[in-house]
C-alpha cells in the first residue's frame, strides 16, 4: 500500500530576504560603535545630569530641562530621555552603547516596515523591497549614526508599532490590540511632539488598508480616540513648557511669508533628497531669507506636486495615500520657519515620512520585477542589479557613516558640501576653541558671523573668545549684541554676567543673575553662580539658601556642596560645613576637596585625630598643594611631634618655595627641636618673601627678634658666628 507523500514545504525566501537585509544592515553600520559623541549629543547625553541615574525618572516626565543640560533647549521627550537613561545604566558614559541601541532601533523599524507591507499589499517581496529601502537608503543614515536623532527613528518605531496594532485591533482581534496601539501611541509622543500626526496617520493607514467606499464619517469616528490621545498629549507639554522660549534668529526671514516659502522648500527638498540623495548633511546653508527667483520656483513646483500627487491617486489609491502619509508626516517640519531659522532640515526628520515613500517603491519594484521577467537570464539579471544596488547604497551609508565619527569629521564634510554654512564654521570654531586656538576660533566665528549676522550662538561664541583672550569689554559687547538677537539666550546672560563680575560691575552681574533665575528658577548654574556673587556681598544667608536649592534641585551638584561647604566654613559653622562636604564624599571618594574641607572642619572644632586620617587621603591624593602640607605640619606640631612636622614644611618648601607660611612655621619647628641655624635661615627666608603689610608685622617682629636671640645665643659656636657674620 503506497503512503501518502508530506506536501513539500515552502521556502519562505523574503523572510530569508529580511534577515540579509538585517545581517546587511548591521555590516554596513558596524563602524557606529567606534563614533564620538557629536553636536548635540553633548548636551542631551554627555552632560545630561537627568541620564546619569534611574532615580531622576520624575524629573523626565515634569521638567523642560531633562531633555538637555542646554538651558537654552527646553523640551517635553520623557520616553527619549528614558532610552538615554537605560543605556546610561548598561554602557555608562560610553558612546558606543548608545550607538549600538541607534541601530536596534533602525532594525526594529526595518522589521515592522516589512511586516505592515505585507499587510497593505499582500505581497511578500513587496514587503521586502520596502524594508531593504528602509534599511540602506543614505538618507536614514543620520537617524543611525546621531545618537540624538534617536527622537525620529523610536518615534518611527512607536507609530509602526501602534499602526500594526490598530491593525490587529480593526481586523475583529481582540480589544487589547486596541489598548496596546494607543499605548504606543503614546510611547510614540513622549518620544518627539512630531508624532502629533498620529491620527491623521491612522486614518491615512485606514483609507489604505480599505476598499475606498467606506463613509468618510466612519474614519473620522475611529480616529477619535487619537485625536483624544494627542490633545491630552499636548495639554500636558504646554503645562511642562510654560513659560519657555524658543531659539530665534533675526532678519529678514522673521515674516510669516518668509516662513511659508521655508515650509515649502523644506517639503521639496525633503522629497528631492529622499528620491536623489546626493547632498545630505547636517546644515545646508540656507540663507535665512528666500529670495524672489526661488520663491517662484517653489511656488511653482509645489503646484506640479499638488497635481502629480493627485493623477497618482486616480491611478493607484494606496499609492495616493502613501504620498498623504508622506507629507503628513513632514508637516511638523513644516512649522520649524515659524519658530527658529536653525538646521531647518536634517536628514533624520524625514524618517518617519520616508516609510510611506519605501512601501511605494517596495510596491513598484515588485510589479515591476514581475512583469519583466519572463525567463531565468532576465530574473539572473534583476538579482545581479539588485545585488550592485545594495553594494552602491551601502558603500554610500558607510561613508555617510564616516562623516559622524567625530565633530571634526562632521564639519569638514559639511564645508565639503556647502562652504556657506554659518553653523559649520560656528562648530569648527568650537573645535579650535577647546583646543585653546583662539585666535584660530576667532576667525571661523567671525566668519560664520558674516555669513549669518543673526546668529547668536555665534556672537557668544565670540563672546568666550574674547573672555579668554581677557578682552573684557569686547566680551561685553558680544554677549550684549547675542541678548539683542535672543534675549532669553541663558548661556548669554551667564557668561556675561560673569563678564560683569570681572569688570567690577557686580550690580550688573547680579541684575542679570536675577533676570535668569525669573526666567529658568531650577538652573542650578545659575544659582551657584549667584549665590557666590551674594557670598562676596556679604549676603550670607542668601547665598546658603541658594546653594541647598541647588542641591535640592539636583544631589549631583557637587559644585554647589563644596560652595556651600566652603560658606558654611567661612561662618565658622564647622558642622554643617562638614555635612556639606561629606555628601560630596559619599558621592566621590576621591575628591580631594571633600577631604580637606572635612579634615579642616575637625581641626577648627580641635579634633585633630579626627582631621587626620582626611588630611593624610588629600595629601596621597593631591601631594603639590603647599595649603594641606603647612597644615599637617601645624596639627603635628600640635601634637608636639616637631620632626614630622618640620617634614611637611619641608614638602610644601618643595612645591612653592616662596611660600612664607611654610618658611616660619618650619623656622618655629626647628626652634622646638635645637636647630637654631635652619631656624635662622627660614626666619630670614620669611622676612623676604612675607607682604609688608600689617597683617603680618606681628610675625614680621617676632622672626627679627628670633633670629637675634638665636644668634646670641649660638655666637660660640662656629656655625653662631658664621650666621652672626652674616
Amino acid at each position: 500500500m503506497n503512503e501518502a507523500v508530506p506536501p513539500k514545504r515552502r521556502v519562505p525566501w523574503p523572510w530569508l530576504a529580511l534577515g540579509l537585509i538585517v545581517v546587511t544592515t548591521v555590516v554596513t553600520y558596524r563602524g557606529v560603535i567606534g563614533h564620538q559623541f557629536v553636536m548635540d549629543d553633548l548636551q542631551t547625553v554627555r552632560d545630561n545630569h537627568s541620564v546619569r541615574s534611574l532615580r531622576y525618572a520624575g524629573r523626565w516626565f515634569t521638567s523642560p530641562y531633562a531633555v538637555s543640560s542646554g538651558r537654552g533647549s527646553q523640551n517635553y521627550r520623557p520616553v527619549t530621555v528614558a532610552s538615554y537613561a537605560l543605556d546610561y545604566a548598561v554602557w555608562g558614559e560610553r558612546p558606543a552603547g548608545f550607538h549600538v541601541t541607534n541601530v536596534a532601533i533602525h532594525l526594529g523599524v526595518v522589521g515592522l516596515t516589512f511586516v505592515l507591507a505585507r499587510r497593505l499589499w499582500g505581497d511578500d517581496w513587496a514587503a521586502a523591497g520596502a524594508a531593504g529601502v528602509v534599511a540602506l537608503h543614505p538618507i536614514n543614515a543620520e537617524a543611525v549614526n546621531y545618537v540624538t536623532a534617536r527622537s525620529s527613528s523610536l518615534m518611527t518605531l512607536f507609530v509602526l508599532a501602534a499602526v500594526w496594532a490598530r491593525d490587529h485591533a480593526s481586523a475583529g482581534r481582540r480589544w487589547a490590540w486596541g489598548i496596546a496601539a494607543l499605548g504606543c501611541g503614546v510611547l510614540a509622543l513622549g518620544t518627539k511632539e512630531a508624532a502629533v500626526v498620529l491620527p491623521v496617520l491612522m486614518m491615512a493607514w485606514e483609507r489604505m488598508r480599505g476598499s475606498g467606499r467606506e463613509p468618510w464619517g466612519i474614519t473620522l469616528w475611529r480616529s477619535l480616540p487619537w485625536w483624544v490621545l494627542v490633545g491630552g498629549f499636548l495639554a500636558v507639554r504646554a503645562w511642562v513648557l510654560a513659560g519657555g522660549h524658543a531659539t530665534a534668529v533675526s532678519g529678514a526671514g522673521a515674516s510669516i511669508g518668509q516662513g511659508v516659502l521655508l515650509a515649502l522648500k523644506i517639503y521639496l527638498t525633503s522629497m528631492g533628497m529622499w528620491l536623489w540623495p546626493m547632498g545630505l548633511a547636517v546644515d545646508h546653508a540656507w540663507p535665512i531669507a528666500v529670495g524672489g527667483w526661488e520663491a517662484g520656483l517653489l511656488v511653482g513646483s509645489a503646484v506640479v506636486a499638488g497635481f502629480g500627487t493627485m493623477t497618482v491617486a486616480r491611478w493607484e489609491r494606496r499609492i495616493g495615500w502613501c504620498l498623504v502619509w508622506c507629507l503628513v508626516a513632514l508637516a511638523p517640519i513644516g512649522m520649524l520657519p515659524f519658530v527658529t531659522r536653525l538646521t531647518l532640515y536634517q536628514d533624520h526628520r524625514v524618517y518617519l515620512a520616508g516609510i510611506a515613500l519605501a512601501w511605494s517603491v517596495g510596491w513598484g519594484g515588485a510589479r515591476l520585477v514581475r512583469r519583466y521577467t519572463p525567463s531565468p537570464v532576465a530574473r539572473g539579471a534583476w538579482l545581479a542589479a539588485v545585488g550592485v544596488l545594495v553594494v552602491a547604497v551601502s558603500w554610500a551609508d558607510a561613508g555617510r557613516a564616516v562623516a559622524w565619527t567625530d565633530s571634526a569629521h562632521l564639519w569638514d564634510d559639511v564645508l565639503a558640501k556647502y562652504p556657506n554654512s554659518p553653523l559649520a564654521y560656528n562648530g569648527k570654531g568650537l573645535i579650535l576653541l577647546d583646543a585653546s586656538r583662539l585666535d584660530e576660533a576667532q576667525r571661523s566665528f567671525e566668519h560664520a558671523r558674516r555669513l549669518a549676522p543673526g546668529l547668536a550662538v555665534v556672537h557668544s561664541n565670540l563672546g568666550v573668545v574674547f573672555t579668554r583672550l581677557g578682552e573684557w569689554d569686547r566680551a561685553a559687547a558680544s554677549f550684549e549684541f547675542a541678548l539683542k538677537i535672543n534675549p532669553f539666550s541663558p548661556f548669554a546672560q551667564l557668561r556675561l554676567a560673569e563678564v560683569y563680575e570681572h569688570q567690577g560691575r557686580v550690580d550688573k552681574a547680579l541684575v542679570l543673575y536675577e533676570r535668569i533665575l525669573r526666567n529658568d528658577p531650577e538652573w542650578t548654574t545659575g544659582l551657584v553662580r549667584s549665590a557666590a556673587l551674594l557670598e562676596r556681598r556679604g549676603r550670607w544667608e542668601e547665598a546658603v539658601a541658594r546653594y541647598r536649592r541647588a542641591i535640592e534641585i539636583d544631589p549631583d551638584q557637587d559644585e554647589a556642596r563644596v560652595a556651600l561647604g566652603a560658606a558654611l566654613l567661612a561662618r565658622e559653622r564647622w558642622a554643617a560645613a562638614r555635612e556639606a562636604f561629606l555628601g560630596v564624599l559619599a558621592r566621590r571618594p576621591d575628591s580631594y576637596a571633600a577631604r580637606f574641607y572635612i579634615g579642616m572642619t575637625y581641626a577648627r572644632e580641635g579634633r585633630d585625630d579626627a582631621a587626620l586620617p582626611h588630611w593624610l587621603e588629600a595629601a596621597r591624593l593631591n601631594p603639590d598643594d603647599p595649603e594641606l602640607l603647612i597644615e599637617l605640619g601645624l596639627l603635628y606640631g600640635r601634637r608636639g611631634e616637631w620632626v614630622d612636622a618640620i617634614g611637611w614644611y619641608d614638602r610644601a618648601l618643595q612645591r612653592e618655595p616662596a611660600s612664607f607660611m611654610a618658611h616660619v612655621n618650619l623656622a618655629l619647628a626647628a626652634e622646638r627641636v635645637g636647630d637654631a641655624g635652619r631656624a635662622i635661615s627660614h626666619y630670614r627666608a620669611f622676612l623676604r618673601t612675607a607682604p609688608h603689610d600689617a597683617g603680618y608685622e606681628g610675625l614680621r617682629t617676632r622672626a627679627q627678634e628670633a633670629i637675634v636671640r638665636l644668634t646670641v645665643v649660638s655666637r660660640t659656636t662656629a656655625e653662631g658666628e658664621e650666621l652672626w657674620r652674616g
